[in-house]
C-alpha cells in the first residue's frame, strides 16, 4: 500500500487550491467578458457640398418656383429643391386638371357672357393658390396677354361680389372669405392695370376674360411641369454623386465588462447579383438643418426680378486643421448596456451613388457590417435588406409566412 508524507500531502493540497482558484478566477473572467451584438437598423444618405451640372443650374433658373441655384450648393439645400419640386409636379399637376374641366364645362360663346356668383364660387381661381400665384408671376415677368374684354365694357355690368383696393392688392369678398389680387413693387402701370381688370372680371363675372386667366394658367402650367421634371431628373443625377452613405446601428454588451469598438468599419453592400465593400467611420448626429427653401405653394409665389437663392455655394466643406474630440470617437458600451452609433462613409459615393439609390428604392439593397474591438477581433451583423418599397422577393417572403 502506497503512503505519502505529511510534506507531500501539503503540497498537493495547496497545489490544487492554487490551481482551483486560478481556473475558478479565469472561468468568472470569461463569462464576464464584453460580448458584443451589433444590429443594423437603418441605411441612408447624407451630404455637404453639392456640385451642380450646367444642365442643373440651367434648369433652376427656368424654374419660376423657386430661385435659380449656384453652382455649388449645401446638399440640404439640393434635397428640399428635390422635394419641393415633388410636391409642386404632384399638386399642379391635380390643379391643372380640375381647371382644364372647369374650362371644358364654362365655354365663352360672346363676350356678354356671364357667370353666376354659384358658377364663380366654383371657380378653381378661388379654391387653389396654385392659380393665383401662376399669374402673378406672368405678371412679374411682364408676358401675361391682354384680355379680351376691355375695362370699359366690363364696368357696364354690375358687381356680383364686392372689391375693395387696398395699397398693395385689390381684395374680393366672397361671402366669408376674402381672395386678394396683389399689386407687387416690381409691376409697371401696365401690370397694375392687368391685375385690376382680372379683379374687376372675376368680381363681375365676365367669362371670356376669366376664361383667358385660366386658359394661361393651364397652358404655363403645362410648360412649368416640364420644367420642373427636368430641374428634379438633373439634380437626381447630381445628389447621389455627391453624397456619403450611413449607416446606423445598435451596439448591445451582453457581458458584464464593458467593451470598446474601432471608430472605423467595413459595410458589404448587396446590389442584386454584385457586391461592393465601403469603409465607414463613427460620427456624432448632426441636427436636422432647417429648409433653405420655401416647400408651402402659397410661400411658393414666381419668384421677385433679381431675388437670388439663400445658398452661399461654397465650393467646399473645410475640415478643421485639428479635429475636435468625439469627431470620430470609439464606441464603448457598458457591461448589460446597449448603445447606437451613426457611421458615415469616408469617401462620396460617386458613380457608385446611382446603383445605391435604384436598388434602395427597389426594395433590394442589402447590408452587412463589420465592426472591429478595439482590443482585437470582429463583429459581424446580419444580412438585412433595406429600401424605400419592399421588393417582390420578400414581399412573397411575407405573404408566405403561416400566421396561425
Amino acid at each position: 500500500m502506497q503512503t505519502f508524507s505529511l510534506t507531500q500531502i501539503l503540497v498537493t493540497a495547496i497545489t490544487t487550491f492554487i490551481l482551483s482558484g486560478l481556473g475558478g478566477a479565469l472561468f468568472v473572467r470569461y463569462l464576464s467578458r464584453g460580448r458584443p451584438i451589433v444590429s443594423v437598423t437603418s441605411v441612408g444618405f447624407s451630404g455637404d457640398v453639392i456640385h451642380l451640372s450646367e444642365e442643373a443650374i440651367d434648369a433652376s433658373a427656368a424654374d419660376s418656383w423657386g430661385p435659380p441655384l449656384n453652382g455649388f450648393v449645401s446638399y440640404d439645400t439640393a434635397l428640399t429643391r428635390d422635394g419641393a419640386c415633388s410636391k409642386l409636379i404632384l399638386e399642379l399637376g391635380k390643379v391643372k386638371n380640375i381647371v382644364d374641366d372647369w374650362l371644358s364645362q364654362n365655354v365663352s360663346e360672346d363676350s356678354t357672357q356671364l357667370l353666376t356668383k354659384a358658377q364663380l364660387k366654383s371657380c378653381p381661381y378661388f379654391s387653389f393658390s396654385h392659380v393665383g400665384s401662376s399669374i402673378l408671376g406672368k405678371l412679374k415677368r411682364r408676358n401675361m396677354p391682354d384680355l379680351p374684354v376691355p375695362k370699359n365694357e366690363v364696368e357696364k355690368e354690375a358687381r356680383k361680389y364686392d372689391l375693395d383696393k387696398r395699397k398693395d392688392a385689390w381684395v374680393l369678398h366672397l361671402g366669408e372669405r376674402g381672395i386678394l389680387f396683389p399689386i407687387h413693387e416690381v409691376f409697371s402701370e401696365k401690370e397694375t392695370n392687368q391685375q385690376e381688370l382680372i379683379a374687376e372680371s372675376f368680381s363681375r363675372g365676365i367669362l371670356r376674360n376669366i376664361r383667358l386667366v385660366m386658359q394661361t394658367f393651364s397652358s404655363s402650367t403645362a410648360d412649368e411641369l416640364n420644367k420642373l421634371r427636368t430641374l428634379q431628373n438633373e439634380l437626381r443625377k447630381c445628389i447621389p454623386l455627391n453624397a456619403n452613405l450611413v449607416i446606423e446601428a445598435s451596439v448591445t454588451n451582453l457581458g458584464d465588462r464593458p467593451i470598446t469598438l474601432s471608430p472605423y468599419c467595413i459595410t458589404t453592400l448587396g446590389l442584386g447579383e454584385d457586391s461592393v465593400s465601403i469603409i465607414l467611420k463613427t460620427t456624432a448626429a448632426k441636427p436636422q438643418a432647417e429648409p433653405t427653401e420655401p416647400n408651402n405653394p402659397v410661400d411658393l409665389l414666381a419668384r421677385a426680378v433679381g431675388k437670388k437663392s439663400s445658398d452661399r455655394g461654397e465650393m467646399f466643406a473645410i475640415e478643421p486643421f485639428l479635429a475636435k474630440a468625439g469627431s470620430s470617437p470609439y464606441i464603448t458600451v457598458p457591461g448589460g448596456g446597449t448603445t447606437n452609433m451613426m457611421l458615415v462613409s469616408t469617401e462620396k459615393l460617386g458613380g457608385l451613388g446611382e446603383k445605391l439609390v435604384k436598388h434602395y428604392e427597389l426594395g433590394t439593397l442589402t447590408c452587412r457590417l463589420m465592426a472591429t474591438k478595439a482590443v482585437g477581433g470582429k463583429v459581424f451583423t446580419p444580412k438585412v435588406t433595406f429600401g424605400k418599397e419592399l421588393s417582390e422577393h420578400r414581399k412573397q417572403q411575407l405573404l408566405s409566412v403561416d400566421s396561425r
